[in-house]
């Protein structure tokens, strides 16, 4: 049988330090693998979706069994919602964050960005969405509070960059 630990108490543990963070540090904080995985499918079903609505409707189109046209546009306007509401966070969801004293190198499920801290205008944390917006004036990021751990530390990086971005630009 194994040996039980005894439980340590508050006194014994002594007190909680919170540690310094080195902003300049390279640091890296990556999605796990599984849940990329879970993203190229989705990526995959929704483009044979798209594909077979199209596809079908040319089939019926050449066999002459089209469907009412208010019932083809409903379709398509529902196909119109699912691409946004799921291609959206695909394609701009940060998947691997790289930060060091003078960049963030966001990696995307088909792209990679590379950024200097004065590229980014904005750092947004809505407080019941899962996703934190960073803005540049180009585009905008998502990165995901849940899937990059530790995200303090992430978030405290890139406030602390951009904040002594704003106070060494201001007169």
């Amino acid at each position: 049988m194994a040996k039980r630990k005894k439980k340590r108490t508050r006194e014994e543990s002594g007190p909680i330090v919170a540690r310094p963070v080195d902003y300049d540090r390279p640091r890296v904080w990556k999605m796990w693998l599984l849940g990329k995985l879970f993203r190229y499918s989705g990526s995959m079903v929704l483009l044979l979706l798209n594909l077979s609505m199209v596809m079908s409707l040319r089939d019926r189109m050449m066999q002459g069994l089209a469907m009412d046209p208010a019932k083809e546009l409903f379709f398509f306007a529902f196909l119109a919602v699912v691409d946004v509401m799921i291609l959206i966070p695909l394609l701009f969801e940060a998947n691997k964050v790289e930060t060091d004293g003078e960049r963030i190198r966001l990696q995307m499920l088909f792209f990679r960005r590379t950024l200097r801290w004065e590229q980014i205008t904005a750092f947004e944390q809505p407080r019941f969405l899962k996703y934190v917006f960073l803005k540049t004036n180009r585009c905008f990021y998502l990165i995901n509070k849940y899937n990059l751990k530790p995200f303090d530390d992430l978030a405290a990086t890139i406030q602390a960059k951009t904040a002594t971005k704003t106070i060494e630009s201001a007169p």
